[in-house]
């Protein structure tokens, strides 16, 4: 959950939201924990477009196999003791940056400066630091 602080840097596109501290791991941790127990959860669901989480939530069901994905999915000591087994499917750099340009133009409302701005302040910078280490 952002402060008024971070969303007005995020609306500028000076938000870091490929940094640890953007993810609320112990939620995280608690729900793979749920999860894995076989029980119902109730995971947030991330607006992109207002930088916040929303009200209604995605439910969803433990199982014998759970795919947990997500950019610093093995950064989180807590969360990687819970994995029994881990991918690391990798994209060319140019590739990602391609991917990220249409999806965040087309599905988030994006402009391109501010996209490109963000990419290379801080995801290319993160990437190098926190997940190519973990591959």
């Amino acid at each position: 959950v952002l402060t008024e602080k971070q969303h007005e840097e995020a609306a500028r596109n000076e938000y870091n939201f490929d940094h640890p501290d953007a993810f609320d791991f112990e939620l995280v941790a608690k729900t793979l924990v749920r999860l894995k127990e076989g029980k119902k959860v109730e995971v947030p669901i991330y607006n992109f477009v207002t930088h916040s989480r929303e009200v209604r939530t995605k439910t969803m069901y433990g199982a014998n196999v759970i795919i947990f994905e997500g950019i610093l999915a093995f950064y989180s000591p807590d969360v990687l003791k819970l994995l029994d087994m881990k991918v690391f499917v990798d994209t060319d750099s140019d590739e990602r940056l391609v991917r990220r340009l249409q999806r965040d133009i087309a599905e988030r409302e994006r402009e391109l400066d501010g996209v490109l701005k963000q990419y290379f302040k801080f995801v290319k910078p993160a990437f190098d630091y926190y997940i190519a280490p973990s591959m």
